[in-house]
């Protein structure tokens, strides 16, 4: 219910390079409605759109928008009919935003000019400050505006090199990873799997010997493609399939009940799933759940047991529920990471689902609740 309530006022939420653009407006709206006297002169409703319009467009064009912005203020000081206090506020807000975007220099030239054109005092011919108090004060506001922004360009150049250093450490670990994978599981993988086919080629093995050593070889070919594929994954970038389109969460089903059937399993449905809109992110993480769940059924379910899906739309969330019967014989913990399940659990919690397993002595039940746009 909070996760709802939180999606749907993240809606709400506009992007950060418009709240320049909104705060202009904001300071525009209180102005005029706080002494509207003012606004009855068409320079100042002028000035004011046009320093709204710069804000607008900062994000995008800020040197463009910088420039026209200490012109603009050059022609409000020039008039002293315009006399807006809030005018002053939103040119703080152009500094700082400018000063965020990096250009230092552009911004340090440019705010002494705002700086000196903010006296006021050069339009009447005086061309040197009579007031240093006022300037002194003048130029202290501007300079935290100067500060502000820097600080918020220094902060994001920081995330972007801690980032820069985090692709760069995983992207190590990965090749690492592969290379140890490939030196070592992989490599007594290959030699099993070869033994194991030669032993059971032997003309005078039992035949239950000889399904055993069948079995555990295609166990053995199992394991391999999933090394093969973690490999894949490793050597490749983070995002390996981002280019590649989403399946719908149907297509997704039918593509993992088509995998359970062709490994002698036996599918059920109980309930459909509704035509809903899904984001391409949450069919992508479903994708690699359903993988998941899908290969732990193969490898510990009963063989040509029933597995059963079965759907219930709430409105707001499909919930899904994945039943199977687990083999009687005992399984090795230590041939297991104990990673799949929390991992899985992870990714389905950061696209606002869940994902919750129970297991009986004889059974293995998987519950997935996923999230869908209502609109």
């Amino acid at each position: 219910m909070l996760m709802d309530i939180r999606r749907t006022l993240l809606r709400f939420v506009p992007p950060a390079s418009l709240w320049p653009g909104l705060f202009g407006v904001i300071v525009f709206v209180a102005s005029y409605f706080s002494s509207p006297e003012p606004f009855s002169k068409p320079w100042i409703v002028f000035a004011s759109i046009a320093t709204v319009a710069c804000l607008f467009l900062m994000p995008w064009y800020p040197r463009s928008a910088w420039v026209a912005s200490v012109a603009l203020f050059i022609f409000i000081m020039s008039h002293s009919v315009i006399g807006v206090p809030a005018l002053s506020l939103m040119f703080l807000v152009v500094i700082m935003v400018f000063a965020a975007k990096g250009y230092m220099v552009a911004t340090v030239v440019g705010t002494i000019i705002i700086w000196y054109a903010g006296l006021g005092e050069w339009a009447n011919g005086e061309f040197i400050p009579s007031d240093w108090v006022e300037a002194s004060v003048w130029a202290m506001v501007v300079s935290l505006s100067v500060i502000a922004g820097y600080v918020s360009y220094r902060s994001g150049r920081q995330q972007k090199y801690l980032h820069e250093q985090w692709d760069t450490d995983v992207k190590t670990r990965r090749e690492t990873m592969g290379k140890m994978l490939h030196d070592s599981v992989a490599s007594s993988l290959t030699s099993l799997i070869m033994r194991l086919e030669a032993m059971s080629l032997q003309p005078d093995l039992a035949p239950a010997t000889r399904k055993e050593l069948v079995d555990l070889s295609e166990q053995a070919r199992l394991s391999m493609k999933e090394v093969r594929d973690l490999l894949r994954t490793l050597s490749t970038e983070d995002s390996p399939r981002a280019n590649e389109p989403a399946l719908s969460i149907s297509d997704q089903l039918r593509k993992t009940t088509s995998n359970l059937k062709s490994h002698g399993f036996t599918v059920m449905l109980t309930g459909s799933i509704p035509k809903v809109t899904i984001k391409p992110g949450h069919l992508k993480v479903l994708r690699e759940v359903f993988g998941e769940l899908s290969t732990n059924i193969v490898k510990y379910a009963e063989p040509h047991s029933t597995v059963a899906f079965s759907f219930h739309d709430t409105g707001s969330n499909i919930h899904m529920s994945i039943t199977n019967v687990i083999r009687p014989q005992h399984h090795n913990e230590s041939l297991s990471s104990g990673m799949g399940i929390p991992a899985l659990s992870t990714l389905m919690e950061g696209i606002g689902g869940n994902l919750t397993i129970l297991t009986s002595s004889d059974e293995w039940k998987s519950e997935l609740e996923i999230s869908y746009d209502t609109e």
